[in-house]
């Protein structure tokens, strides 16, 4: 999957499959406020800021972002669908005071002289052919002093996607009928999700129809890894880390804080796996399966391309299932929960092979991971 891989899916089918439920504007607006505030923007900072979006696709994120007044905005994407909508939208109003600059350009061929005090970039990085050099060129927007946000998945966060996408082949090859048939398929699950926002058929379309790639995981030590040179993390959702230092002590032109970050990730990222742990309850041992889980949760992803792409039925049950069973013996001590779902989604895919899309599947259809990590990083002033 290379840069175009997004716009290629999406200008096939012309569809923006991002879309948010926006029946209840207040909820909207709020989880967008919390989220800002988790990654260290409280939404009173963009007043007056330059903004730049990198794939606004629906532009429903973008109608909270202009309320907050920037001074500029500037919305790039490359899917001529999203182009049509966020001109839909600005003609109707939904800026309100702000009028954006929409920019139709693929991400990698925009061209601009102008830096940015704000550099959002959701949901687009990981599954570049090279995230890294992806996330050090829109880093190249942002101001001495800005902040650049973006999105990470790693191969926990991504598992029980990577579990439901493997059952592509029991849905039709044809893709109106695969949307209807996964949308009422994945009811249950969905409904379980707790602060689910994103619409049904489009949760569908991206992560059961869509044809990831082959460098889907970008994790946030990764993206630490990219940009250190330059950025400092900042903060991130979910919050993992906590910083005892007394800032008198914080003299340096490097603020420290990447290197803090890269430890405390590796003590938290298991906890990616299964969102309805909370790790503040939990105390986990440095276990020495936590590396060798890492590199099943690879492997099973590398397995499932091959049943995506394939149809291959077959290997669900010769490779992709024991694995499945490794990994949920593994979890077994460590987080049962998510054994469980591991066992009942094992489970279920026997029935599957028997009685299809209606198999029981039982606690598996409330296992979500926790898909994207939301991260933000400060360019270091001269």
């Amino acid at each position: 999957m290379n840069e175009k891989a997004y716009l290629d899916f999406y200008e096939k089918h012309q569809i923006i499959p991002v879309r948010q439920d926006k029946s209840d504007m207040v909820k909207h607006f709020n989880r967008r406020g919390n989220l800002y505030k988790q990654i260290g923007i409280p939404p009173a900072l963009l007043k007056d800021k330059s903004v730049i979006e990198f794939g606004p696709g629906s532009g429903d994120n973008a109608i909270f972002t202009a309320s907050l007044k920037p001074g500029r905005y500037v919305l790039v994407d490359g899917n001529s669908t999203s182009i049509r909508e966020l001109h839909k939208k600005l003609n109707e109003g939904a800026f309100g005071e702000v009028t954006p600059e929409i920019c139709n350009s693929n991400i990698l061929g925009y061209q601009d002289d102008r830096q940015f005090e704000i550099v959002l970039c959701e949901g687009v990085v990981p599954n570049q052919e090279n995230s890294s050099a992806f996330l050090k060129e829109i880093t190249t927007f942002a101001a001495p002093g800005g902040i650049v946000c973006i999105t990470t998945m790693s191969p926990f966060s991504c598992l029980a996607e990577v579990c439901r996408r493997v059952m592509r082949p029991f849905f039709s090859q044809e893709i109106d009928c695969a949307v209807e048939e996964g949308v009422k398929f994945f009811r249950e699950d969905l409904l379980s999700l707790t602060g689910m926002s994103r619409l049904h058929d489009d949760w569908v379309l991206d992560n059961i129809l869509h044809p990831w790639g082959k460098n889907l995981f970008f994790s946030i030590p990764a993206a630490i890894e990219a940009i250190s040179d330059d950025f400092d993390f900042y903060g991130s959702s979910p919050t993992f880390l906590t910083d005892w230092r007394w800032y008198k002590s914080v003299n340096g032109l490097e603020f420290g804080t990447n290197d803090m970050a890269k430890k405390a990730y590796a003590c938290s990222s298991l906890f990616l796996i299964d969102y309805r742990i909370d790790p503040a309850e939990m105390t986990l041992p440095v276990h020495s399966n936590w590396s060798s889980l890492e590199k099943d949760c690879n492997e099973a992803y590398e397995i499932h391309m091959g049943i995506w792409l394939n149809g291959d039925i077959d290997a669900i049950y010769t490779q992709f299932l024991p694995l499945m069973a490794v990994i949920s013996k593994k979890l077994g001590d460590l987080l049962p929960i998510t054994a469980r779902s591991l066992q009942d989604f094992i489970s279920g895919m026997h029935e599957m092979k028997i009685k299809g899309l209606q198999a029981d599947f039982k606690s598996f259809r409330t296992w979500f991971g926790r898909g994207q990590q939301y991260v933000s990083f400060i360019r270091r002033a001269n």
